[in-house]
């Protein structure tokens, strides 16, 4: 049977989600970079060596969090038990553990915020994609779309 304008493969839904991958290690690497030099700058802490340790840990989180999202990909829909953006908040920790160990003040937070994601003393985690790139905005709305057509092409509903 050949697949028709209104249905989804799960290749294509693959597909758009190594396209989600890529965009997040290209765009989580410029804004978490842009974010830990604000922050020193701020603080007054900016010098090559902190600069250079803000560019590596940006990369590093960028790799991890793009690894582990073409892994979310890999998975059948069913089996998909995160979202591109909760890996991308849960991975954060690197990030604020440089600022801590260069002595950067913490952020001010309010009280949702402090609730929401307590370790996340730099006010670091985004809440949504759209806060990192438009672009990637527009990607996680394609996956998500994707993925819920999918979902109702396997299991129904109205």
């Amino acid at each position: 049977m050949e697949p028709n304008a209104n249905s989804l493969s799960d290749d294509e839904f693959r597909e758009i989600g190594l396209r989600y991958a890529d965009g997040i290690d290209v765009a989580l690497q410029r804004w978490l970079q842009m974010q830990l030099c604000m922050r020193l700058e701020a603080a007054g802490l900016a010098t090559d060596k902190s600069y250079a340790a803000a560019e590596q840990v940006a990369a590093e989180v960028s790799l991890d969090v793009a690894s582990q999202v073409r892994e979310l990909a890999a998975l059948d829909i069913d089996a998909q038990a995160t979202t591109p953006l909760a890996i991308v908040r849960t991975s954060l920790q690197a990030a604020t553990d440089l600022l801590a160990e260069l002595s950067v003040p913490r952020s001010q937070r309010d009280v949702d915020d402090i609730a929401r994601f307590p370790a996340d003393h730099y006010a670091l985690t985004p809440a949504s994609f759209a806060d990192i790139d438009l672009e990637l905005a527009s990607l996680a709305v394609e996956w998500g779309a994707a993925k819920a057509w999918l979902h109702k092409q396997r299991h129904g509903g109205g």
